[in-house]
């Protein structure tokens, strides 16, 4: 049990180091640790809300990502720690938590972008 909570605190630890800023050429720039993250599909804005794509971050994180095509649902794996989400829906699952987005999650040029938020907390 001790491991399995010190992991969790781990991983959130890693979560709380996202960060999320525009710059004044209205770019949206994602920082892990002090680092940008390069994206193939850029963050964009919905509802004045920053999504960002999920598989740069969460690999930046060391994260394995894997999707299912069947069900739009992506499954990232860190350790112990296993996060499911799908396309559309308005919950995040982190092993057996879920987490209420602010905005779904949503496919742009065959990238999932989640809530910053989600991420960073």
């Amino acid at each position: 049990m001790k491991k399995v909570l010190a992991i969790i605190t781990v991983i959130t630890l890693l979560f709380s180091m996202v960060t999320c800023f525009a710059e004044t050429n209205n770019e949206i720039k994602v920082k892990l640790n002090g680092e940008e993250v390069v994206f193939d599909q850029g963050p964009i804005l919905v509802d004045e809300k920053p999504m960002i794509p999920l598989r740069a971050v969460f690999e930046k994180m060391g994260a394995s990502i894997s999707w299912d095509n069947g069900t739009e649902t992506v499954l990232a794996m860190c350790g112990d720690t296993i996060v499911m989400i799908q396309i559309g829906n308005e919950k995040m699952f982190k092993l057996d938590e879920a987490i209420v987005l602010e905005t779904p999650a949503m496919l742009v040029n065959d990238r999932t972008l989640i809530p910053v938020h989600a991420i960073s907390d």
